[in-house]
């Protein structure tokens, strides 16, 4: 699919996206000794956007590193295997308040509410009955070439998230792939957990509707409000984020803690001063703000890493010492940045739940 040059697709949806899942990607494509900057040469983005916090690339970019991805892994089921290893950890404040949500229907809503920052590729519908819940990719038009790849990526990352907010509880009761039945089909179901039919007339995920009531062993009052603001307040949704806004965004990141001044992000992305101040405000946005939201997003990262000192972490963000740090940490989040560790703290709990096996 074509990107147009404001980073929004040629259909109207949203394009940019998180990726989440793409770390597992290049373990496997490592494995058949493909370097990450092979995969991304030509793309107009770095190999390192994978480890930028906040680091998002369009949906373009995505799909075509997916493409590059299936060119190069013999396995079918690559989509499911990459997705058995999906980590909430990976998903920055959204895997946070999924873990410290009520219920398992909260943890999924929000997954829902915040695709681009779940890493999804896919839309789905959520469709709700009495006893069962079904949630439905809906295909998008001229991506017949990666679909199945697609689909058993989002299924399997999902369940392995919902798995990990329920310290191994959930499963679902039955999907439904359009996809042909693979040779080796009994990984699905071993992954799933329940009967796998192929060749469908759609690609739903279905689960007893029971489990959306399901109280999760994680949760927190407290650090759901938290996650909750950096999610509604903090981040920028994707679809909000223009082109220039994203190129500059990432400029900023590769100079950091050092600000780069105006000037020199502009002859980087090979422009005037003055045409990237107008660019920017022609997308609603200004220079400072950009800079003031790499850095919250960078701080964030950081302060959810228990083992870094928060001085290494003002330094890294720029700031001149802790007390300046704290300050615009508060304003950012309405927290201060040892009350945000606290709530990190939650997640690392569960970090045992993140290496074993489903």
């Amino acid at each position: 699919m074509d990107q147009r040059a404001d980073g929004e697709a040629q259909d109207g949806r949203p394009s940019w996206v998180a990726l989440a899942d793409l770390q597992p990607m290049l373990v496997q494509v490592a494995g058949q000794g493909v370097s990450a900057a092979a995969l991304f040469q030509n793309l107009g983005t770095r190999a390192e956007v994978v480890d930028e916090p906040g680091g998002l690339v369009s949906r373009a970019v995505a799909l075509t590193l997916v493409r590059r991805v299936l060119r190069i892994l013999p396995d079918p089921a690559a989509g499911l295997q990459i997705g058995r290893l999906s980590r909430l950890t990976d998903r920055g404040a959204l895997g946070l308040a999924m873990l410290a949500a009520l219920t398992l229907g909260d943890a999924l809503a929000l997954a829902l509410q915040y695709p681009h920052w779940a890493g999804f590729l896919l839309d789905m519908q959520a469709l709700h009955g009495e006893r069962q819940h079904i949630l439905q990719v809906q295909p998008h038009a001229g991506e017949d070439d990666v679909q199945g790849f697609l689909v058993d990526l989002q299924f399997a990352g999902l369940v392995t998230l919902l798995r990990r907010v329920t310290d191994g509880a959930y499963s679902p009761m039955l999907v439904q792939l359009t996809r042909a039945r693979p040779a080796d089909d009994a990984v699905y179901a071993q992954h799933f957990g329940c009967p796998v039919q192929f060749g469908c007339a759609a690609d739903r995920l279905v689960s007893d509707a029971g489990w959306l009531a399901a109280v999760l062993p994680q949760a927190s009052t407290m650090a759901s409000r938290l996650a909750a603001r950096l999610l509604q307040g903090g981040q920028q949704p994707a679809q909000q984020r223009a082109a220039i806004g994203a190129a500059v965004e990432q400029a900023i990141r590769r100079a950091m803690p050092a600000v780069p001044p105006p000037a020199a992000v502009a002859a980087s992305l090979h422009m005037s001063e003055r045409s990237l101040r107008r660019k920017l405000a022609s997308a609603g946005l200004q220079y400072r703000g950009l800079v003031d939201a790499c850095r919250q997003s960078l701080a964030l990262a950081l302060v959810l890493q228990d083992d870094l000192p928060l001085k290494q972490v003002a330094e890294r963000t720029g700031f001149a010492d802790t007390n300046a740090f704290g300050r615009a940490f508060r304003r950012w989040t309405g927290v201060p940045p040892t009350e945000m560790r606290a709530c990190a703290r939650l997640a690392a709990d569960s970090g045992t739940a993140d290496d074993r096996p489903v």
